[in-house]
């Protein structure tokens, strides 16, 4: 009988193995996704300033004189 519980040992030693390299995958995997996720984040974020700033330098308008108004609050 000692033999057989060797085996089962084995066994157990080798499921083991099987889930860690699974574990092991699946740890890369979510590591590339969230580095992917991170990218498109940052490309949003920089994009969002952008049209922020672009807005921002749009919304009040110089008129001859001096003047200025706010371009959006006119309803144009």
């Amino acid at each position: 009988m000692v033999g057989g519980s060797t085996d089962l040992i084995a066994a157990g030693g080798q499921a083991a193995i099987c889930a860690t390299m699974v574990l092991s995958g699946l740890l890369e995997l979510a590591d590339a996704r969230a580095r992917e996720l991170a990218k498109a984040y940052d490309c949003a974020l920089i994009a969002a300033k952008m049209h922020e700033s672009t807005y921002k330098a749009l919304r009040v308008q110089r008129l001859p004189g001096n003047r200025s108004f706010d371009y959006f609050a006119e309803g144009k």
